[in-house]
């Protein structure tokens, strides 16, 4: 299902930096309604891959910079359209972009996907929820980042 309907391939998103390591955050500052994450990568990672990273789970409403940031990190505050969006977040990487839920629902997450044993073992998790994904609109998110993107070469 993911490579039918993702445009790009989501594990080329973003190049891995090695030498990065998420440092603690005291999440109690950052804004706990159900359909907010936080999505964290290192400060050479660019804005627009950050986005396309979070756009792989959903409509997203409001991507903003977080108080949160720091020298080591950029922390941005993601707002997704529907809350299931959120939920996939729990546990989602690609390279060095983590995204971070606000409190642990690993069984509700788990209850939106369907894990595809065709697929290796080690994707298996990132293919389902990129897959599941595309139910809360985020196709139609990485399609209006890629046309953005377009839009500002001309």
């Amino acid at each position: 299902l993911v490579k039918h309907t993702v445009f790009e391939n989501p594990w080329t998103l973003v190049p891995e930096d090695k030498a990065f390591t998420p440092i603690s955050l005291d999440i109690s500052k950052a804004s706990q309604a159900p359909n907010t994450v936080l999505a964290r990568a290192p400060p050479t990672v660019i804005w627009r891959d950050v986005r396309r990273v979070a756009a792989c789970l959903g409509s997203i409403l409001t991507f903003k910079l977080s108080s949160l940031t720091n020298t080591f990190e950029q922390v941005v505050e993601v707002t997704y359209e529907h809350a299931e969006s959120a939920l996939l977040a729990e546990g989602f990487q690609l390279g060095c972009d983590k995204m971070e839920t606000m409190q642990s629902q690993t069984t509700k997450r788990d209850a939106l996907l369907r894990l595809d044993n065709t697929v290796a073992e080690e994707d298996r998790l990132l293919a389902a929820i990129i897959s599941a994904g595309t139910l809360y609109g985020s196709v139609e998110e990485l399609e209006a980042i890629r046309h953005g993107i377009e839009r500002r070469k001309k």
